[in-house]
């Protein structure tokens, strides 16, 4: 019985590491859906598209019931370098915005004279109650 096992383990490796990437594929596929759907309006057209063949590429390596491990891998892999994309376009806009909204990005001043109120900068001084119960 360990000799027949012995003789199956090459077998049973590749069964583990086929396994293992359909699963790294599926969650993958999952992830990216939710990422698109949670980033939409972050995520240009191309992009979009780009993401969307990838997952297209993985759901049909999942479905070729004789796709290899690697096979899976590298579609998977793909889908990762595409999902990537999106948070770059992400740092890109946010960094435009703080670029073009200045350091703070609102202006108090403004948000005041909108709601018709008069903005007042004031000084604060933090006093420490237990100083003054000690003396």
């Amino acid at each position: 019985m360990q000799q027949e096992a012995e003789e199956h383990a090459e077998e049973d490796e590749q069964r583990r590491r086929r396994i293992e990437a359909r699963n790294e594929a599926e969650g993958a596929v999952q992830r990216a859906n939710n990422l698109l759907e949670e980033n939409e309006e972050a995520v240009d057209d191309e992009l979009r598209e780009a993401i969307e063949a990838a997952i297209e590429d993985v759901e049909a390596t999942l479905e070729d019931e004789d796709a290899e491990a690697e096979e899976l891998e590298s579609a998977t892999e793909s889908l990762a370098e595409e999902l990537q994309e999106i948070g770059k376009q992400m740092y890109q806009q946010q960094a435009q915005q703080a670029a073009a909204g200045g350091a703070g990005g609102v202006d108090p001043e403004d948000v005041a004279d909108a709601a018709g109120e008069e903005f007042v900068d004031a000084d604060f001084e933090d006093v420490d109650d237990e100083a003054d119960e000690d003396e």
